[in-house]
């Protein structure tokens, strides 16, 4: 249960950041919050639904499952930090 409300926590905070119409998003800014939605929507179809692993023929249980996941949103959310840092092609050399 946990897991699907932080997962629809993730997902509001996608939509709103989303619709805030922040400037400067990056097509990869983009690409890694729809990946990290996608992941979002997976972990709580899981949530509500662990055995569902299973019926795809999967030998995982559901919280195995919700772990890989999880170290999916980790991932992408490391890439989320560090793409700021990284120089921009369209940056002024200092």
């Amino acid at each position: 249960m946990v897991f699907g409300i932080t997962a629809l926590l993730g997902t509001a905070e996608i939509f709103l950041y989303f619709q805030s119409g922040s400037g400067g998003l990056t097509p990869w800014d983009i690409r890694l919050r729809a990946i990290g939605l996608i992941d979002y929507l997976l972990i709580i179809v899981v949530a509500f639904r662990p055995a569902i692993a299973r019926d795809l023929g999967i030998e995982l249980t559901g919280i195995q499952v919700e772990a890989i996941l999880v170290t999916g949103l980790l991932v992408i959310g490391v890439h989320m930090v560090f793409l700021p840092i990284i120089e921009r092609p369209d940056a002024e050399s200092a």
